[in-house]
């Protein structure tokens, strides 16, 4: 653990132990941390307003300011810096996308909503909007600068309306409204828009990585962070008062049964609904049906098992509440609803039937409708790709193993489990990894093969995956769900530490690679030559370019990931071409796992230099 990890830690540890020990004390704690961010938010306005304001009114007050401003050329420094603070504050946040619900579509749902908001003292929802997603949430969408005039958006996954009763959902809606409360702790109620808030600050910010937002972003990724951590702990408590607040707006029993459905449904529509309706696009140029139409008729014709139901439900009672998520785990939230008791029954007359009524159909078709626009034209490619995919299978299964080269017998062993399945599956990863022991996917593939059938030993396989930094978060998430589901909560909890720690490794990560300059590290580049000569070959279609150097930054997040450095030079007529780094970057095509960064003398002559000196030359 990092010095800044450890400082976060400490921070989580010392809140717990103030709001338990004195709560006034934390508050008034918190209160300040809030305070500190509000006060950076209103000096940077107030310091652009100011720069106008001020260099308008010497200008038009003293001829001599204005001939200054133009022969000095100050206003270049002075326009730079105003745009710099405009662009970190008046930030364009996007609202949430989906389905766009009115009280024409349900007038039961608005007046639930209705009731829901006056008995709360909860701010008006301006909108309701419809998800394919298993969810429900009230997404805050400021409309100037970073906190003012909220935007309310009531969210409802539609997966969730066809899983729970009318009551149910009430009690979800409940939830999220409680969150926003004036009935109960305003200052409560405050902090938790003020963490949502800076989320979505830290997210934008980081869309606009540019240097525009250098000195905004630099504080948040100081405050932000030390921020949540600190108020996490109110944070979790909200979680349990809107249980409560949910279980007083319908019943602690009725609260407790959709926690219980959450957790079975979800699994339930994914196993027998979504995964078979993926897999038909092995056979199918198109669906016999479209999805959404689809799951309704699935659900009112399937019923979910106890048996299937309760093994979800167990499975996710054994999840322990770690200080990764303000959510607590499933058997806590049940205690404290005293809800413990409460069984699974599935749902007889599901919600979204019943507050739709007649008007479903037009739901389902206008999520259907956005399905098609965005994945059936991307379904019909996926499934002229497969057919190939079928005859390279059946070619390379005529050949001996042993005349197969490392990516043949590879591509047989993937398409042997995307197609047929079956004990030749995992024998075809032993020999992968047989063959080619140091080969961090192949053992990924046979640890999560080998756990599929209960065999203990997949864990050290993906043990080995995980020192790769790309397999890390897949190789735990295997790992975590076959010991929770064998009762080993213990070594379960290791893999789910490893986790939770990524998020931070994330950030770390694409701050590292949002920039370049002469005091990073340089380094020859030891990305294999193959992979080079493609970006090369890319580079070279340029008629602008004479000469280039590549070289890579040494990162410490995700070593594997390289970020390269191309220096470049000009060919003759084109030197005074300022644009010509970004042009190249333009025309690229990158796998994903790389960044590149192209610069000339003129970006930065130091680490121009330095790029020639430490790498090599490639044109």
């Amino acid at each position: 653990m990092d010095r800044k990890q450890e400082e976060i830690q400490n921070l989580l540890a010392q809140a717990e132990q103030d709001l338990s020990q004195d709560p006034k004390l934390y508050e008034r704690k918190l209160f300040r941390y809030s305070l500190l961010g509000y006060t950076i938010i209103l000096a940077i306005t107030f310091v652009l307003f100011g720069l106008v304001a001020g260099s308008v009114w010497l200008a038009f007050s003293s001829s001599m300011f204005l001939l200054l401003l133009f022969k000095k050329k100050l206003f270049i420094p002075l326009f730079i810096m105003t745009w710099v603070l405009f662009k970190s504050v008046f930030i364009r946040w996007p609202k949430p996308e989906g389905v766009i619900i009115t009280r024409d579509h349900s007038p039961e749902l608005f007046n639930m909503i209705d009731e829901l908001q006056c008995n709360l003292q909860a701010p008006h929802i301006h909108q309701v909007i419809v998800t394919p997603e298993f969810n429900a949430a009230v997404a805050q969408t400021p409309r100037f600068l970073a906190f003012g005039f909220m935007h309310n958006t009531l969210i409802l996954g539609f997966e969730l309306l066809l899983s729970l009763t009318v009551e149910e959902v009430k009690s979800v809606i409940a939830h999220e409204l409680a969150h926003l409360s004036g009935n109960h702790s305003k200052f409560r109620g405050w902090i938790y828009r003020a963490r949502e808030s800076w989320q979505n600050m830290m997210f934008n910010l980081d869309q606009h990585n540019g240097w525009t937002t250098a000195p905004i972003r630099k504080f948040f990724n100081w405050y932000s962070p030390r921020f949540s951590a600190y108020s996490f702990a109110l944070a979790r408590l909200n979680e349990y008062e809107a249980d409560n607040v949910a279980g007083e707006q319908s019943s602690n029993e009725i609260a407790a049964s959709a926690l219980l459905k959450l957790h079975a449904y979800s699994n339930f529509i994914q196993d027998k609904y979504w995964t078979p309706f993926s897999q038909s696009i092995l056979e199918l140029p198109e669906p016999h049906t479209l999805p959404f139409a689809g799951l309704v008729k699935f659900m009112e014709q399937t019923e979910v098992s106890a048996a299937e139901a309760n093994s979800a439900i167990t499975f996710a009672k054994k999840v322990t509440t770690t200080n990764q998520d303000t959510h607590p785990c499933l058997s806590e939230r049940l205690a404290a609803l005293k809800g413990e008791n409460v069984e699974f029954s599935p749902t007889e007359g599901s919600a979204a039937k019943q507050l739709f009524a007649e008007q479903i159909d037009d739901v389902t078709a206008m999520l259907d409708a956005q399905w098609s626009m965005f994945s059936l034209d991307s379904w019909k490619q996926e499934h002229e790709f497969i057919q190939e995919e079928k005859k390279e299978h059946e070619g390379l299964k005529d050949k001996d193993i042993n005349e197969l080269s490392k990516n043949e017998l590879w591509k047989l062993s993937y398409l042997q489990e995307r197609f047929e399945s079956g004990n030749d599956v995992i024998k075809l990863y032993q020999a992968f990894n047989e063959l080619y022991p140091n080969d961090a996917h192949g053992q990924f593939a046979l640890g999560r093969t080998m756990l599929e059938q209960q065999d203990d030993q997949g864990l050290q396989f993906l043990e080995n995956a995980s020192e790769k930094d790309e397999l890390l978060e897949p190789s735990s998430k295997v790992a975590y769900a076959y010991l929770i589901d064998n009762d080993r909560i213990e070594e379960a909890n290791i893999w789910l530490e490893k986790m939770h720690n990524l998020e931070g490794i994330y950030r770390e990560a694409s701050m590292e690679r949002h920039s370049i300059s002469s005091k990073d590290t340089i380094e020859a580049t030891n990305l294999p030559e193959e992979e080079l000569a493609a970006i090369v070959h890319q580079i070279k279609a340029s008629k602008k370019v004479k000469s280039a150097w590549v070289a890579q930054k040494k990162v410490n997040n995700f070593s594997d990931s390289h970020v390269l450095i191309f220096a470049v030079k000009a060919k003759r007529g084109f030197n005074l071409s300022a644009n010509l780094p970004e042009e190249i970057i333009s025309s690229l095509e990158i796998e994903s796992d790389k960044t590149v960064f192209v610069l000339t003398k003129v970006n930065d002559r130091q680490l121009f230099k330095t790029v020639i000196a430490t790498g090599k030359q490639v044109i």
